[in-house]
């Protein structure tokens, strides 16, 4: 039986563009085992092998579903269904060049079908933050931080912000470096330079 091994459609930074701030994408993939995953993806310009021929199925979605609505939908007989039809489908063959993944038409039915269900979804309502642009207009006193805290305070005080933005459907990136740039920032100011 096809088993749902993740499922991940909360944005996550891309490292390939951190400075930026960009998201991740969400990918459906269904391995040559009938397994399948709903995961964060970035662009890095490269695809492995398996996914490139085809042996590894994948699909880049319409839009980033919720991530509860999305694991109920893809652990849902239903859903599951589609995936074995999918699995069952799912050949391979020596192309004279390389081993590359082949379906049969029953297969691409499941396919659109599976898609379908899951571009049907409610969508994500979570967004991604660079933590300098969340908390930017907050003097250090608001945000809990000055020249003396350590680094176990500041620690503390990520998970405090993070589960605070959380709490406002807000995913914060690089929040740990930019309290200490500010930690630091307020080190120099102390020190005068």
């Amino acid at each position: 039986m096809c088993k749902l091994n993740q499922c991940r459609t909360n944005p996550e930074a891309d490292p390939y563009h951190s400075a930026a701030v960009q998201p991740t994408y969400t990918l459906l993939k269904i391995y040559g085992n009938g397994n399948y995953a709903l995961e964060q993806e970035c662009d890095d310009n490269a695809s492995p092998v398996e996914e490139a021929n085809g042996l590894v199925l994948t699909f880049d979605l319409e839009i980033r579903p919720d991530q509860a609505a999305a694991r109920s939908f893809l652990e849902s007989p239903e859903a599951v269904a589609l995936v074995e039809r999918i699995h069952a489908g799912h050949g391979k063959e020596w192309d004279g060049h390389n081993l590359v993944g082949t379906l049969t038409e029953d297969a691409e039915a499941a396919i659109t079908e599976l898609l379908a269900g899951i571009n049907g979804l409610p969508e994500n309502q979570m967004s991604l933050w660079d933590a300098g642009d969340w908390l930017g207009n907050l003097n250090d006193d608001e945000i809990g931080i000055n020249a003396l805290t350590t680094d176990a305070e500041i620690a503390a005080l990520v998970e405090t912000l993070e589960a605070d933005a959380l709490n406002e459907k807000v995913i914060l990136s690089g929040t740990e470096e930019y309290l200490e740039e500010r930690r630091d920032l307020a080190r120099k100011n102390l020190a005068g330079e």
